[in-house]
């Protein structure tokens, strides 16, 4: 846990429009772990949320099968599939199971096993929430929440690939952000 009070201090002092951020595995057990990254921004819900559906402008390309992010799609709908595709190449990284976007939080969630876990025997949910604030601003929000037989060992390696994911999203959404440190070997 100490590890992930460091990054949030890193994220902290590299986000210059943020207020608060918060970026840590907030459950790790044998069979899974939790991976939540969050941060106050000085946007409105409904342009997160609509930042959410535009994961070309933000998702590292050198966490993409084809080395280009301009090859994701995300549709904001119930069905939707989170894409890359490359000529008749391709690979359907998630599916929405939920769009949400006028609720009192505008939410997309989405059901899928990215990288190395989509291998595995693993469930995986990655939800990307804006929460309305009195100011006019959010909370924007990225949990990732991963269970499996072997989900346990990615735990670190995949906290901290969502942690550069969740800076490109803050910066995409114009804050200043930088992706967390590599995580420590042990």
């Amino acid at each position: 846990m100490r590890r992930h009070s460091l990054q949030a201090a890193v994220l902290i002092g590299t986000m210059s429009l943020a207020t608060t951020v918060a970026a840590e595995i907030t459950r790790r057990t044998d069979e899974g772990f939790n991976s939540v990254h969050e941060v106050f921004m000085p946007v409105s819900a409904d342009e997160a949320y609509r930042a959410f559906g535009d994961m070309p402008a933000w998702w590292d390309p050198l966490h993409t099968y084809t080395g280009d992010s301009d090859n994701l799609s995300l549709s904001l709908e119930p069905g939707g599939c989170f894409c890359e595709r490359s000529g008749p190449d391709g690979v359907e990284h998630g599916r929405v199971i939920m769009a949400w976007p006028r609720g009192p939080s505008r939410i997309v969630r989405l059901q899928g096993a990215f990288g190395p876990l989509q291998g595995l025997t693993t469930e995986a949910i990655l939800t990307l929430e804006a929460i309305p604030q009195a100011d006019g601003g959010s909370m924007v929000r990225m949990v990732y929440v991963v269970r499996g037989e072997e989900a346990a060992r990615f735990a670190d390696p995949v906290d901290h690939v969502m942690a550069g994911q969740f800076a490109r999203l803050v910066e995409h959404l114009g804050g200043k952000a930088t992706p967390a440190p590599p995580p420590v070997a042990g």
